[in-house]
């Protein structure tokens, strides 16, 4: 879809961003698991990038993560916009 967010493989950057970002968002989950696997990522470019993310903690709950990176001249991290 034009403008849209269209599914990516998961890829290691994927992976790297979600253990890197792991202790913001379960700060608004307001609880801690292990780790989380991530079963699909959807993207959207912006001025930068949005990531959708939909997980899987170590005991079972789903979750869904909005991600925003933006642009690398911004020199600026990505952030959790929301989480589901």
């Amino acid at each position: 879809m034009l403008g849209g967010f269209s599914e990516q493989t998961v890829e290691d950057h994927h992976r790297n961003m979600i253990n890197g970002l792991k202790a913001s968002f379960e700060t608004q989950l307001g609880g801690s698991n292990a780790s989380f696997h991530v079963d699909k990522v959807f993207t959207q470019v912006v001025a930068g990038t949005y990531y959708h993310f939909h997980l899987t903690s170590d005991n079972g709950k789903q979750l869904s993560v909005l991600v925003f990176e933006p642009l690398p001249h911004t020199q600026q991290p990505a952030t959790v916009e929301r989480v589901e």
